[in-house]
């Protein structure tokens, strides 16, 4: 009867080397911290007598949520009376598509998928301000929330929007707009 005395585990990464990641009389690990990538591996046992064959190889995927978009902006052009909106951010690191969320007067968010671009504008209608935050998402999941930003619309000018006009924006905003846009940390 074969008893083993000990084991040695090995992990490729992708279709890389095998390298040895444990060697001891246990017969369990874990690892944390793992970049995105598919492990594959093997275990074989030993003794006294010798090494035993590599058993069979075994993969996992570690794939992770996409980073937070950073660079968030809001500016607004055109006369007061037909406002657009431009919300843009920067690409996010493993992100495949992205949220925008939008919430109008304090009111209930809205979310909208705009796929994968990094900006978007909206003709807006109706007085107020309207609150911006992005995140990124991928098959895993989706990123936390940005921080905010937020940007007031001229009073009075008709009913309530979105209407969206572009993905991404080829308009650049009025200075004027510009300087109007605040900016709001993120409470969430």
């Amino acid at each position: 009867m074969y008893r083993a005395a000990s084991f040695t585990l090995q992990e490729r990464t992708n279709s890389g080397s095998w390298r040895t990641v444990y060697s001891g009389s246990g017969r369990s690990e874990s690892f944390s911290g793992k970049a995105d990538a598919i492990y594959g591996y093997r275990v074989r046992a030993s003794n006294s007598g010798g090494n035993g064959p590599w058993s069979g190889i075994k993969t996992t995927e570690v794939a992770k949520v996409p980073a937070v978009p950073a660079g968030l902006t809001v500016s607004m052009s055109g006369p007061s009376y037909k406002p657009v909106v431009h919300v843009s951010w920067k690409a996010a690191a493993r992100a495949s598509r992205y949220d925008l969320e939008v919430t109008r007067n304090g009111g209930v968010p809205q979310v909208m998928n705009v796929g994968n671009v990094t900006s978007t504008s909206s003709l807006e209608m109706g007085g107020g301000d309207l609150r911006y935050r992005v995140r990124g998402c991928n098959g895993v999941g989706c990123s936390s929330w940005s921080g905010a930003r937020v940007i007031p619309l001229p009073p009075g000018n008709g009913g309530p929007g979105p209407f969206p006009l572009s993905t991404p924006s080829d308009t650049e905003p009025s200075a004027a707009a510009k300087a109007a846009m605040t900016e709001e940390e993120d409470q969430a």
